[in-house]
C-alpha cells in the first residue's frame, strides 16, 4: 500500500466513523436518551451578555489592525534579511502571517484583561479534565468530517468549477509550501506549528472569543452571532473560493460547539484537530 492508498483508506474510515457518530446520535435521540434542551447550555441561551458589555466594534478593528501592521512590519523585516531560497518558496509570508497572529494573540488576551467583566476568563477558557474534552472534541470533529469535508466541499467545488466554471486556487498556500518538498526540516516545523497550534488559537480567540459575543451582545441572538461569525471565518479564506462554504459551515459549528460547551478551549482543539488531520491526509497523498 502506497502512501496514496493510506490517505484514501484514512478518509474512508473517517467518514465511516462520522457516519457511525450521526448514527449514534440519531439513535439516542430517537430513543428519547438524550435531548438538546436537556444540555446545560442550549444554542438558544442563556444569552450571557454582560460578560461582553465593554466590547466594542474599535477592539474588534484594532485587534485586525495589530495582525496586519504585525504581519506587514515582519514580512518587511524578512524580506530584507532573507536568503534567496527563501523567495522561491514564499516561505517569508507564511512566517510573517505566523508573527502577526501572535501579535494579534497578545493583543486579545489584552483586550480581554482590560475590558471584558472576570477578563480573559470571561470567553471562558476551561482545561479541567483536559482527555475528556479532548475525546468530545475529536468525536465532534468526527461527525464534521462527512459533513463538511465530503459532503458540502463536494458541492462547493461543483457550484465553483462545475456551474460556475471559474479558474481560481484550490489550494491553501500552506498546504502548498508543505506538499512542494522543498523546505528544510525546521521550516517544515515552524509551518506545521502555525497550523495546528498558532492559526487555531488566532482564530478561536477572534471569530468565537471577540467577534461571536460582540454580536450576541449586540443582537442578543446566538443564532445570528454564529451565522455571521461563522460567515465571516469562511470569507477570511479567500482567494480559495471552492473553500468558502465547507470552512463557513465548519465555523458555524465551531462557534456552536463553543456555545454549547461554554468553553473556548473545546472550540480551539475542535479547529487543531481539523487543522491536524488536513495536514496528515496531505502527508498521505490525499487529495480530498
Amino acid at each position: 500500500m502506497d502512501f496514496t492508498d493510506a490517505g484514501q483508506l484514512l478518509d474512508l474510515v473517517l467518514v465511516c466513523a462520522g457516519l457511525a457518530v450521526w448514527g449514534a446520535v440519531l439513535f439516542f435521540l430517537a430513543a428519547g436518551r438524550w435531548s438538546t434542551r436537556s444540555s446545560k447550555i442550549a444554542i438558544a441561551g442563556p444569552v450571557r451578555p454582560d460578560r461582553w458589555d465593554g466590547l466594542s466594534i474599535r477592539h474588534l478593528l484594532g485587534v485586525i489592525l495589530s495582525f496586519l501592521l504585525a504581519a506587514t512590519i515582519a514580512g518587511m523585516i524578512i524580506s530584507a534579511v532573507e536568503p534567496a531560497s527563501w523567495s522561491q518558496i514564499n516561505f517569508s509570508n507564511v512566517l510573517a502571517d505566523g508573527m502577526g497572529k501572535l501579535v494579534a494573540i497578545v493583543v486579545m488576551i489584552l483586550v480581554a484583561n482590560s475590558v471584558l467583566a472576570g477578563k480573559w476568563t470571561a470567553w471562558p477558557i476551561r482545561a479541567g479534565k483536559i482527555w475528556r474534552q479532548l475525546l468530545r472534541a475529536v468525536g465532534c470533529y468526527l461527525a464534521v468530517y462527512p459533513l463538511v469535508n465530503v459532503l458540502i466541499l463536494s458541492l462547493s467545488v461543483w457550484l465553483v468549477f462545475g456551474l460556475l466554471g471559474l479558474d481560481v486556487q484550490t489550494q491553501h498556500p500552506v498546504l502548498d509550501l508543505l506538499s512542494s518538498g522543498r523546505l528544510a526540516f525546521w521550516q517544515t516545523f515552524c509551518i506545521i506549528l502555525l497550523a495546528v497550534v498558532i492559526s487555531p488559537v488566532a482564530e478561536e480567540l477572534f471569530f468565537r472569543g471577540l467577534l461571536q459575543n460582540y454580536l450576541v451582545a449586540l443582537s442578543g441572538s446566538p443564532r445570528l452571532a454564529i451565522a455571521i461569525s461563522g460567515l465571516a471565518f469562511g470569507l477570511v479564506h479567500l482567494p480559495l473560493v471552492d473553500k468558502v462554504l465547507p470552512l463557513a459551515v465548519f465555523g458555524m459549528i465551531l462557534g456552536w460547539w463553543y456555545w454549547h460547551n461554554d468553553n473556548l478551549l473545546q472550540a480551539v482543539l475542535l479547529h487543531v484537530i481539523f487543522n491536524s488531520m488536513a495536514l496528515i491526509l496531505l502527508a498521505l497523498g490525499f487529495a480530498g
